[in-house]
Order: C-alpha cells, then structure tokens, then sequence
C-alpha cells in the first residue's frame, strides 16, 4: 500500500520508528488523523513542523485551549507586514502538541525559522474525503 504502514493507519513509515502524519492545517479532519495515530502507535516523543521561536507562546496558548487564541509571529524586519499565527484545535499541529502535553511526552519544534513562508498553490481534494481515499 504505497509508503503507509498498513491498511488504514494514517501513519507513514520514515524509517525505524520514525512515523509520519501528513495534514493540512487548520482540518478538523486531519486533527483527527493525529489522535487516531498517537492512539495507534503511543508515541515517545513528538516532533511538530513549527519553528523554535514559537515554542513558549505556542505550548502556553495550547494549555489554554479549549479557548482560542492568535500569536504575534516575530519577523527579523519591521518593514513587514505583521504574520499571525491562529491556534485552535482543528489543527493536526495543534492537536499533536495538546496530546504530548497531556502525556507528559517532550515535543520537539522542528521547522527553520523564516521572516516570511511564501503560500503553495496547490490542489487539495476535499479534506472530508480523506475518510474514504486515505491518506496516501
């Protein structure tokens, strides 16, 4: 079956133990998917595609949920247009962090630090359709 792990996980395989939960932010359906998996597999460690500059205002909002809340994203020039960051839990990256807290399992923030994260076009199906097609 392609790259997953076996039928209807929503886990693909990274190599060793390393396991991987494609989303698109923001996709109840996707959060969803990173409960099944954590549920699943009962991770050690988490690892979440988010800068380290946002780790302390990010852990802090997600013990707040269920309560929403936005963050100011630092950029290197002030000449920029001010970036924010919506955190709800909706998200499969919010979701991932709220359950490694809740398990006492460090989370690691992996992504690069960037001033500015331009958008990629690109077609999606219906987000609600990744209960009938999967993952892959």
């Amino acid at each position: 079956m392609g790259g997953t792990e076996s039928a209807g996980s929503p886990l693909l395989a990274a190599g060793g133990r390393l396991r991987i939960v494609p989303l698109l932010h923001g996709r109840l359906e996707f959060a969803v998917e990173v409960r099944r998996a954590f549920a699943a597999h009962r991770p050690t460690h988490v690892a979440v595609e988010l800068p380290r500059g946002l780790e302390g205002p990010m852990r802090e909002a997600v013990r707040r949920l269920p309560l929403l809340s936005v963050l100011l994203v630092e950029t290197d020039t002030s000449s920029e247009a001010p970036l924010y960051a919506l955190v709800e839990p909706t998200d499969g990256i919010i979701e991932a962090l709220r359950l490694a807290d809740e398990n006492s399992l460090p989370a690691v923030f992996v992504d690069r630090s960037a001033a500015r994260v331009e958008p990629v076009r690109q077609s999606f199906p219906d987000p609600h359709a990744i209960e009938s097609i999967g993952l892959e």
